[in-house]
Formats: C-alpha cells, sequence, structure tokens
C-alpha cells in the first residue's frame, strides 16, 4: 500500500537511486538521464495492481496507466529534454502469450512517442516485436515480457527469464535510435 511505497522510495531517494512510476507526494517523477551523450527517459506504468484493485485514477502513489497519461507524461519528457523514451509497463495475463490489450497499448505507445516499450507481469517470457508509430513511421521495439527474475513460482515456464541489452546510436544528423538489442537467457 501507500506506506510500502513511501518506504521504498525514502530507501531509494536515501542511496541516490532514480526511480519512476511511483511517489509519495504525487511530485513529477519524469527524469532525462545523460546516458554517454543521450538523454533518456524512462516512464514506467502498470496497467492494474497485484491485488486485483484497480487504484483510482487520482491516485498518485503508482502510475497507473491510460492513453492520455502516457501520451502526456512522453511529451512532458520530450519538453525535458529527453531523446530516447523507454517505457517500462506492467501488463499482461500471468503465465500466458501476448494478449490483445498488450498489442494495442504497444502500438498507442509507439504512436504517442515511445521508442522502446519492455514490459512485466506475465512470469513467462512473451514474444518481441517492433511496431511503426503511425504518426511518423518511426521502427519501435516492443519487448512483452523478459520473464521471471525472482520467484518461487515453480513451473518449468516460469524458470525463462531472458535481460536485454541495447544499443543506441546517435547519427550525424542529431537523430537517436536502437542500433543494436540482443537479449542473454538466465
Amino acid at each position: 500500500g501507500n506506506a510500502g511505497v513511501a518506504l521504498t522510495v525514502d530507501a531509494l531517494d536515501s542511496l541516490d537511486i532514480t526511480h519512476t512510476g511511483t511517489s509519495k507526494s504525487g511530485e513529477d517523477n519524469i527524469h532525462v538521464l545523460n546516458l554517454n551523450g543521450i538523454k533518456v527517459s524512462i516512464l514506467s506504468y502498470t496497467m492494474f495492481l497485484n491485488s486485483g484493485n484497480e487504484a483510482p485514477a487520482s491516485s498518485y502513489t503508482v502510475n497507473i496507466y491510460s492513453d492520455s497519461r502516457s501520451k502526456s507524461d512522453i511529451s512532458k519528457a520530450k519538453q525535458n529534454g529527453a531523446e530516447y523514451i523507454i517505457v517500462y509497463m506492467h501488463w499482461g495475463d500471468e503465465n500466458k502469450p501476448v494478449n490483445a490489450l498488450q498489442r494495442q497499448t504497444a502500438q498507442k505507445l509507439a504512436d504517442a512517442g515511445a521508442d522502446l516499450i519492455i514490459g512485466s507481469h506475465p512470469h513467462v517470457l512473451q514474444t518481441t516485436e517492433y511496431f511503426r508509430s503511425t504518426v511518423d513511421n518511426k521502427k519501435v521495439l516492443c519487448v512483452y515480457s523478459l520473464g521471471n527474475f525472482i520467484s518461487s513460482m515453480a513451473s518449468e515456464a516460469n524458470k525463462q527469464t531472458i535481460s536485454l541489452h541495447i544499443r543506441l546510436r546517435r547519427w550525424q544528423s542529431g537523430k537517436i535510435d536502437l542500433s543494436f538489442a540482443e537479449y542473454k537467457p538466465y
């Protein structure tokens, strides 16, 4: 609950660890990080809470996904100087393949300006797919679920996990793109 969010945020702040997706007071936590000369913003949302209860839309402790919120946040990140935007999604059905809502949401995120989409929650590996933004025809990689890094789940499917390794490139024109993406199984 809110107390757990507050303790977690305090612990991260005390260690000077940048975080996104949760807040104690509703402050804007859209950060732009300078990574080897490229300004990157990572935005984080959940489609639902693990308790099965959805938080009210006005809740500020957890970034509950909405099309309008993600579009607004992506716009704010760009206004803050972000050149590349990664959206991290908590979505999908546990132990199941990618569903239609995940695909629809990924397309909406690509259209809103996300450059890379990474997901979690299903506790199994899910497929990877490229989208084309209908706004600017930009190619956007979506990794629906990286698997199950830490869990006591015993099924073989829950033991499959990957880490994603990416490399960004700045062209002479100033454009930033994903020049390399691979996964490593764990």
